[in-house]
């Protein structure tokens, strides 16, 4: 299984800066023990994961993958969470920025490569503003999201664009040094495990995914990474 470990709650270094936990993981972990296998997790950019499984690189990416139609395309998806996009801010958000294009017009943002924030949602909004004939997002596409999250806080850039609940998570082990500015999520939408098309995986797991959704499995790792009811996912967005 792939995975960028730069993604607090999904998956991050523990303390020993070689293990790799998260929700992810734990997820993972539950998949791999009801399927009688023992997981794997290679570290890898997040941006290479995909193109690592059409290759056969990897059997699973467990990355937070947001299900989007393009990735569709070239892999296969199972989903297990749902959430949308928000905005990191300095305390008190000084620029008053939110998911909104019109507060970002002109303004420096940050994202992760090869997210749908980086692919999809930046550009649309940078576009939104020269179409009202304002000044362009200055977007800022970084390798990792704690590259994105330090421009933040050095003052490189004036907002950092990502999936919600890591934001909101990431915000509280810096001590509260950035924070996710008000507003409610940005097009909620589905992620989940990516899996190469060709793989005869997808059945095992989805069965497996599903009887995970229905157990007090899935409820107690949500709990432990901190993550909100409203996240949670039933076993009917789940498609055979």
């Amino acid at each position: 299984m792939a995975t960028d470990p730069t993604y607090p709650p999904f998956e991050y270094f523990d303390t020993d800066n070689k293990t790799i936990i998260g929700w992810d993981v734990d997820m993972g972990n539950a998949l791999a023990a009801s399927l009688g296998l023992k997981p794997q997790y290679v570290p890898a950019s997040f941006e290479t994961i995909l193109p690592g499984l059409t290759s056969n690189k990897y059997d699973a990416g467990m990355s937070a993958f947001n299900v989007t139609e393009e990735r569709q395309k070239v892999v296969d998806f199972v989903p297990y969470i749902s959430g949308g996009s928000g905005m990191a801010v300095l305390p008190g958000n000084p620029s008053k920025l939110s998911m909104t294009a019109a507060t970002l017009c002109g303004k420096k943002i940050a994202a992760q490569k090869g997210t749908h924030e980086a692919l999809d949602i930046l550009p649309a909004m940078s576009e939104e503003c020269t179409g009202k004939g304002e000044p362009p997002i200055d977007q800022a596409v970084f390798p990792a999201q704690t590259d994105a999250n330090l421009a933040l806080l050095s003052g490189r850039v004036d907002g950092v664009m990502a999936d919600s609940i890591p934001l909101a998570y990431q915000g509280k082990l810096a001590d509260g040094k950035f924070e996710l500015a008000d507003g409610g999520d940005y097009e909620p939408r589905l992620s989940g495990i990516a899996l190469n098309k060709e793989s005869g995986l997808r059945p095992a797991i989805t069965a497996a995914m599903k009887a995970i959704l229905q157990s007090e499995t899935y409820s107690n790792i949500n709990k432990r990474w901190g993550i909100p009811s409203a996240s949670s996912i039933s076993a009917d967005q789940v498609s055979e």
